[in-house]
């Protein structure tokens, strides 16, 4: 049975504040074999003022006219009426804010099975507070304030499976069961302006089903080519959320409502190890998602009348 309390004393330079985040760790062995073990931990976390928010206000101030052409108009020329400009800054004040908190605790079940199997399973549970975010005073404000408003909640359960071989040989596999998401999901930033409110819902990167497998193998060994491994890698998850915006950069529905296709790579390569002028050198080639599945990353989410449905790109 073992256990380590800790203490861990921060400054932030940027807010000009001290924080002191104690935690507390411990693991137990359930059995004389030392092959069950039970641990756990909790500790209260500070996170640091990331420099790019407080130098947000020195991007300087954007402003956005709106034209709207009215569909019923007789003119020959058209009838366009216009909105605005809206004028969109960004303030910060560094003597207001204080260093967003978190409270991480998991705990966790590790057991050899039977053919040198190990098995463990892990509940991690992280609660933010007093996180940094942007937002307005007032819907009709362009004037965005940083602010300690935001709220995290982050949730998961982990499987994973090992069996080590001879020489180094290995395979794994693990899938998580995770949910990521906040008070005030909206980035509001001078490049990529969103005129709505702020409302809560999943982080960008939120994936609530994940599965990863890798392993490095023996392959064949002939009298040329003597031992040569393989060795692969595999990912499958939920697609990333992501946001619809009218032309107006207006959103529709709830930030983070849809997500990108489910993602799936396989990669697969060929080593052979071997010695020369006195060092130990390999040599791998392989292919990356072999499967040839199109897993887009980048997403057109405006929604208009020649745009009804978002596109994807990879």
């Amino acid at each position: 049975f073992l256990v380590e309390p800790g203490i861990r004393l921060d400054w932030d330079s940027m807010i000009h504040r001290s924080d002191v985040a104690p935690r507390l760790a411990a693991t137990y062995v359930l059995d004389n074999s030392g092959n069950t073990k039970l641990s756990a931990g909790i500790g209260l976390i500070y996170e640091s003022t990331p420099i790019f928010l407080i130098a947000r206000p020195y991007a300087g101030s954007r402003q956005d006219t709106f034209f709207f052409t009215d569909p019923t108009c007789t003119t020959p020329t058209g009838c366009v009426t216009t909105a605005g400009p809206r004028t969109t800054t960004f303030t910060a004040n560094t003597s207001a804010l204080q260093s967003p908190r978190f409270v991480n605790w998991s705990i966790a079940l590790e057991k050899k099975l039977p053919a040198a199997i190990y098995a463990k399973a892990e509940y991690f549970q992280r609660r933010g507070s007093r996180g940094f975010v942007y937002d307005a005073p007032a819907a009709s404000s362009g004037d965005f304030i940083l602010q300690n408003t935001r709220d995290d909640h982050y949730n998961s359960f982990q499987i994973t499976l090992r069996r080590n071989f001879r020489e180094a040989y290995m395979l794994m596999g693990s899938y998580t069961r995770s949910s990521a998401t906040s008070n005030q999901a909206l980035d509001f930033n001078v490049d990529n302006n969103i005129l709505s409110p702020q409302q809560p819902g999943p982080y960008p990167w939120d994936t609530p089903n994940r599965f990863l497998s890798w392993g490095y193998l023996p392959f064949f060994s002939l009298p040329i080519i003597h031992r040569l491994e393989i060795a692969y890698s595999m990912e499958a998850r939920t697609g990333f959320p992501f946001s619809e915006f009218t032309d107006q950069q207006q959103l529709i529905g709830k930030p983070g409502e849809h997500r990108f296709p489910e993602y799936l790579s396989l990669n697969l390569q060929l080593e052979k190890r071997f010695h020369f002028l006195g060092y130990y050198l390999a040599l791998r080639g392989g292919l990356d998602n072999i499967t040839g599945r199109c897993n887009p990353y980048v997403v057109n989410s405006v929604i208009d009348a020649s745009h009804p449905q978002p596109t994807f790109s990879a």
